[in-house]
């Protein structure tokens, strides 16, 4: 029997759960007398579910959420200038003729015509010019949005990067809890650095105003590690830099977080 693949199969962390079978329970106890490291491997389980049971005597301090980017404004200032309107003068000499009354009429009738004309003109130019305005800001509103996109992938990018040349990385593994279903999650936590990444996770959709959260035991006290966002799982998601913890767990808690982590909402642990 290799006793550190009977470790790491998670068996342990079911049974001091409680999770498994009258049978199961007596071959993990006899394995347990025989092989020191077993039963070593079974008090440290215990130690670590305590810890994360004790959140009640313990008051952390709320750490908002960090703001990843700017909003970016990218809308154009221009604005055309709406071409003033023409003014046609006639230069009328008065007449003592009879007729001058006639050409008075006509005049103002034709001086009528073409102001309605060009007002006419002019309002279809600005109506134009009104279009290509839109047409513009709605083009750069596209834009920024595939800069913001842009923008994120190089982060993710820029994260793996430095994840792999990164010597003191660990991976740890959160397996699910019994009666929950076949989800797990997994951290990645440089010792040097103490820079978290969410590297890959299966849970469930979250309920309608609820949102999953990371915590790490430090100390035997539960800390906030940054609430987490399922829209894009492949990538690694930084969270809240954690230094020298002992376990990760994930709970769903209230949309924004919460200060204290709900125990009866724990999805998966997984111990470091």
């Amino acid at each position: 029997m290799n006793v550190n693949e009977y470790i790491e199969s998670g068996i342990l962390d079911v049974y001091v759960l409680g999770g498994l079978s009258p049978e199961e329970i007596t071959e993990v106890e006899a394995f347990a007398t025989k092989f020191p490291e077993i039963g070593k491997e079974i008090d440290s389980i215990r130690s670590t579910i305590e810890e994360m049971s004790s959140v009640d005597s313990i008051a952390p301090s709320y750490l908002n959420k960090q703001k990843l980017f700017n909003k970016i404004d990218l809308l154009p200032a221009a604005q055309e200038k709406v071409p003033t309107s023409k003014t046609i003068k006639f230069d009328i000499k008065p007449s003592r003729n009879i007729n001058f009354v006639y050409f008075a009429i006509a005049a103002s009738w034709l001086l009528t015509l073409l102001s309605g004309y060009f007002a006419f003109h002019y309002r279809n130019q600005w109506l134009d010019s009104e279009n290509k305005i839109l047409a513009l800001q709605n083009e750069n509103k596209d834009l920024a949005t595939n800069f913001s996109v842009t923008k994120s992938s190089y982060q993710a990018a820029s994260n793996q990067l430095a994840a792999i040349n990164d010597s003191s990385l660990k991976m740890i593994t959160l397996k699910a809890l019994p009666g929950r279903p076949a989800v797990f999650a997994k951290i990645l936590w440089s010792k040097s650095k103490h820079q978290v990444l969410l590297s890959s996770l299966s849970l469930p959709k979250a309920p309608e105003g609820k949102q999953y959260q990371l915590w790490a035991i430090v100390d035997g006290k539960p800390v906030d590690a940054g609430v987490i966002s399922t829209k894009d799982t492949q990538q690694l998601s930084r969270m809240k830099d954690i230094s020298n913890p002992s376990a990760f767990a994930v709970t769903l808690e209230k949309s924004g977080g919460s200060e204290v982590p709900t125990m009866e909402e724990m999805y998966v642990i997984g111990r470091i």
